[in-house]
């Protein structure tokens, strides 16, 4: 009890900040006070700790949007001074680099489009070779043909009445084999009557027009083989002859 009524007399000594003195009428105050500070071990009559105040930069004050990034960018500028040899340099680095990258630009797209052509020429060559496979074996069942037509020409059943039935085999025969021709893409072409085309046309002889004639200097007057073409492709120009000039 003493050492309790010594701490309540110190802190009735000690002046109280912003409070202002106690009051006689609330001398639990008094009491709470100085309980604390026995039971927390520190003395009544310890001195006040003195803290440093630091000042704060307010939101006002600092620099805000594009005026605080140019402040900032003329900070670091002045901080590294750089001369003007050195910006054209980088200047002259930027516009070499940019140049190189413009070229390998370039040279990827032409590889690309070079890439792209070989492509299409592999698939058109792949197709071609698809399409054209049986020319050459074609080529050789065209003299069948050209048989089977002489000898359809060669005949007639009215004047010959008993190889009638003969002639009209070989008729069914030639037809059918036109019509598997054109199964697989092999066509049949006669010229007769059309201007003369080295492409499409093999000249056998020239003859001067008729008197009177339909036939033009260029034309095509007779057809002694009929020529073919597998897809397009002519495989045999028709034989024929041309009327020629004067």
């Amino acid at each position: 009890m003493s050492l309790f009524r010594t701490a309540s007399r110190a802190y009735t000594a000690l002046p109280v900040l912003c409070c202002g003195a106690p009051s006689s009428a609330n001398p639990s105050s008094i009491h709470g006070i100085a309980h604390q500070s026995v039971v927390l071990g520190t003395p009544a009559t310890a001195p006040r700790r003195k803290f440093l105040s630091v000042p704060f930069l307010r939101q006002e004050d600092a620099p805000s949007g594009k005026r605080g990034q140019e402040t900032q960018s003329e900070q670091m500028e002045s901080e590294v001074p750089v001369t003007r040899e050195e910006v054209e340099a980088l200047k002259k680095e930027v516009a070499a680099k940019s140049k190189k990258v413009a070229e390998l630009q370039d040279a990827y797209l032409r590889a690309i489009a070079e890439t792209e052509n070989v492509r299409e020429r592999a698939r058109r060559d792949v197709e071609q070779k698809g399409q054209f496979a049986i020319q050459k074996f074609a080529k050789d069942l065209l003299e069948s043909a050209d048989v089977l037509s002489k000898a359809i020409e060669s005949v007639d059943p009215s004047s010959h009445p008993s190889l009638a039935p003969l002639h009209t085999g070989v008729v069914a025969t030639r037809s059918a084999l036109l019509a598997a021709f054109r199964r697989h893409g092999l066509e049949e072409y006669n010229p007769i009557g059309e201007k003369f085309d080295p492409g499409r046309h093999e000249a056998i002889f020239q003859a001067p027009a008729q008197e009177g004639g339909e036939r033009k200097p260029g034309d095509i007057m007779e057809v002694i083989k009929t020529g073919y073409s597998l897809n397009g492709r002519v495989v045999r120009p028709a034989q024929v002859g041309v009327v020629r000039e004067g």
